[in-house]
């Protein structure tokens, strides 16, 4: 593996790590901020709240 690909494997691999970290990171606000809003809980809404 020369150089220059090792640095690109590495900049996609922290990439696609701060990615999912962000996705997490919002579900669990979604879900907190469901909480505590104590919205009643439909699925339509559920998958409003994770992909929005």
């Amino acid at each position: 593996m020369s150089i220059a690909h090792n640095k690109i494997y590495r900049h996609t691999a922290r990439i696609k790590y701060t990615l999912s970290a962000f996705i997490l990171n919002k579900r669990r606000n979604a879900a907190h901020f469901i909480q505590k809003k104590r919205v009643e809980f439909t699925p339509t809404r559920c998958i409003f709240y994770l992909n929005g």
